[in-house]
């Protein structure tokens, strides 16, 4: 399976979910699953290295218009082993990555994050899992169910492994 995963590029944001980063890029490549990320310095790169420390399978990275990673002050972590470059805005590229993708996993992460997550369920109907307690916003979009569909759908505890057999069910 090709899951995405997705969060907040920024390393200052991501600093207390490391343990975490590290737990879900073991666990999809010990399940054998391919990852879909962005190799930048946030939660995305950190959870591509746990992953290819651990030998997983693939790692597929999707690149913004390198001039806008500059630009934010974005660095790769990490290289992937199939880089696409999309030569597109951000919004672009994270619709392209949702859309090359079987299933989403978020954790952390603002409102780029939670576009990523609504259209992943409502454009694409693909299985999707957010780690509770690691984003204000997208916390407080869930448990208000300000879109109750997408609240319904939405796979989410503080559990990386439970989100992730949620997947494989």
């Amino acid at each position: 399976m090709k899951i995405l995963v997705v969060g907040s590029w920024n390393p200052e944001k991501v600093k207390e979910y490391i343990p975490q980063a590290q737990e879900l890029g073991m666990s999809i490549a010990r399940r054998g699953h391919i990852l879909i990320a962005s190799p930048s310095s946030g939660m995305q790169g950190l959870v591509a290295k746990a992953y290819k420390q651990n030998h997983g399978r693939e790692f597929i990275g999707y690149y913004p218009k390198l001039k806008l990673m500059k630009e934010v002050g974005e660095e790769v972590l990490i290289k992937p082993d199939t880089p696409i470059y999309t030569n597109q805005d951000y919004p672009i590229r994270n619709i392209l990555q949702v859309k090359g993708s079987e299933a989403v996993i978020g954790i952390t992460g603002g409102i780029g994050t939670l576009t990523e997550l609504i259209a992943s369920i409502n454009d694409y109907k693909l299985p999707t899992a957010f780690y509770q307690g690691s984003s204000p916003l997208i916390d407080n979009f869930i448990i208000r169910e300000m879109d109750s569909d997408f609240s319904k759908k939405i796979k989410y505890k503080n559990n990386i492994n439970f989100l992730l057999d949620t997947f494989e069910k």
